[in-house]
């Protein structure tokens, strides 16, 4: 499940594929609730293929989700047979507010020639999505203290630590915080809707830092993951897909976003992305 980037983070640092579907394609009921507006269900494959018979499997509404949708296609494996060619690729390198590692910048940014040579225009966009931050620390903050603050009271050393810190900071959110945040959603999506009038797909870094040792994380686990969580905001489908090492050898993850409901279309291109780079023989390098 991914509910601020739980299916890309590990994607992009173990050097696979990894797909947040658009909101409530896979439903997330019966068995998981998660984060009731945040979560997404969706694969970590070692290929697109293989992620993409995996939707095929699990993608369609079931009434017991009301909010999980129709299947956009019919085949999410056929979708990626025959690859589109001649797609408008939008680049963000920050979203207007991310700071990046030069390592992760230039392994995503090396990546982006692969796309024009497979017949794809690619321009750098001026995208903000700045106010995607404050939004969802309010909303995760007030979504996990909903799902959790009974795990708080009972088994609170038990917890990680980090999602200690989200649901005190959401028993805090008052009911006009959280109603008022849901509504400021839109901006983002509005945002979005004029970058994919414009162009067919988005293309981003999928982690602002590269995989660091166990227990070494940086601070705010906010400040690197600036690139997925704003999607789970918005319920566009988000794949990280394997770009590149590091000088270190460590997995580098470009993310493909497309216009809500268009999962083939992330499916597509990052199959194709993969015929002509491929990744699943590498292997991250030893401890």
């Amino acid at each position: 499940t991914d509910g601020g980037g739980s299916i890309r983070i590990p994607a992009s640092f173990c050097g696979v594929f990894g797909l947040k579907p658009t909101f409530g394609l896979v439903p997330s009921l019966p068995g998981f609730g998660g984060w009731k507006t945040l979560s997404h269900v969706g694969p970590i494959a070692r290929s697109v293929r293989d992620a993409a018979l995996m939707l095929d499997v699990v993608a369609g509404p079931d009434e017991i989700d009301r909010t999980s949708i129709p299947r956009g296609t019919s085949s999410y494996l056929r979708a990626v047979a025959r690859p589109r060619v001649g797609l408008r690729l939008g680049y963000s390198p920050d979203l207007g507010f991310a700071a990046v590692e030069a390592a992760v910048a230039g392994v995503v940014e090396g990546a982006l020639g692969a796309f024009e040579t497979l017949g794809h225009l690619v321009d750098r966009v001026a995208l903000d999505l700045g106010a995607a931050r404050p939004i969802f620390e309010i909303v995760v903050g007030a979504e996990n203290a909903g799902a959790h603050r009974t795990e708080l009271e009972n088994h609170r050393a038990l917890m990680d630590e980090g999602l200690v810190k989200f649901i005190e900071r959401g028993l805090g959110v008052s009911a006009v915080e959280y109603v008022a945040a849901v509504a400021r959603r839109d901006e983002l999506a509005a945002a979005l809707a004029a970058h994919f009038a414009r162009y067919d797909l988005l293309l981003t870094p999928a982690v602002a830092v590269a995989p660091f040792p166990v227990g070494q994380a940086p601070k705010d686990p906010l400040d690197w993951i600036p690139f997925t969580y704003p999607f789970n905001l918005t319920g566009n489908p988000a794949a990280s897909v394997p770009a590149g090492r590091t000088s270190d050898g460590l997995p580098v993850g470009l993310q493909v976003v497309g216009p809500r409901h268009e999962d083939g279309l992330v499916l597509n291109l990052a199959a194709q992305f993969e015929e002509a780079h491929p990744w699943a023989h590498l292997r991250p390098p030893e401890p």
